[in-house]
């Protein structure tokens, strides 16, 4: 266990307890107890923050996710869908996944708009993941992209995230076939993303953070070298376990997402 910056040691093995406690219930068959337990799991983080007095240290976050086995990423998310939602939703037919999905959204009112469309045209988190996308609650049509995503199944590898330097800055392990794996810098075709020492910068790199921190599956394009001998890539994510060609195809497009977001604009 890493050391602790804002919890004592017994402190600490309570939290514990609680979270791994919450996890066992999270497993019955009830089709809202993963919802319940998630909300709970935040619950428990948040009343630490508050009695600690201080910011919620990510050494904590760290050490849970070690001592628990489950991935940093769900434990911000419990943490956000606690503070998002007053009690466990219990909207049928939404999962957590869809949830997870919705968090990304900045509004109550956003959330609410999918959700209603989630009950009343049985969304699966596929379709809802495309839509938010889309930037379909801001009323823009699906199709209606800002960039044009690539369709030529030419030269798309399926990678691994190493390190996000900053909002289209990337370092990956490429999965080359035949058990050749090569560690490239890449940067985002098309676009030009916010410098970290720029307002925003830091924070367009922490976007890029957590959606990738979510896929199960991830796969580039590559292009070409730019001048700094950086290959350029269109970036496409998963959060489900994928082919290369089915991420490539119906993933969640980076490069445009960033756009999108207004963490980038796209170049000519």
């Amino acid at each position: 266990m890493a050391t602790q910056k804002s919890l004592t040691p017994s402190s600490y093995n309570v939290l514990l307890r609680e979270v791994k406690k919450l996890l066992l219930a999270s497993k019955k068959r009830a089709p809202d107890a993963k919802l319940t337990s998630y909300w709970n799991i935040g619950s428990e983080i948040a009343a630490r923050q508050l009695k600690s007095g201080a910011n919620f240290s990510h050494a904590i976050i760290q050490d849970l996710s070690a001592d628990t086995r489950l991935a940093q990423r769900t434990l911000y998310d419990a943490v956000e869908f606690h503070a998002a939602y007053k009690k466990p939703p219990d909207d049928p037919g939404i999962t957590w996944t869809h949830y997870r999905l919705l968090l990304r959204l900045a509004t109550k009112k956003d959330r609410e708009f999918y959700t209603r469309l989630i009950a009343s045209e049985s969304w699966s988190t596929r379709r809802l993941e495309s839509a938010i996308d889309a930037g379909m609650h801001e009323g823009c049509e699906i199709d209606d992209a800002i960039l044009e995503r690539p369709s030529d199944p030419q030269y798309v590898y399926l990678v691994e995230l190493r390190r996000v330097l900053d909002a289209d800055t990337l370092d990956l392990d490429v999965d080359l076939g035949f058990g050749v794996i090569r560690r490239m810098r890449t940067r985002l075709a098309s676009i030009d993303a916010l410098e970290l020492k720029v307002k925003g910068g830091r924070a367009a790199r922490d976007f890029v953070t957590a959606q990738l921190g979510s896929a199960k599956t991830l796969a580039i394009k590559s292009i070409k070298s730019d001048v700094h001998g950086r290959y350029l890539a269109h970036v496409c994510y998963s959060t489900r376990q994928v082919d290369m060609q089915e991420c490539f195809k119906s993933g969640t497009y980076l490069n445009e997402l960033l756009v999108r977001k207004k963490h980038a604009v796209a170049l000519p």
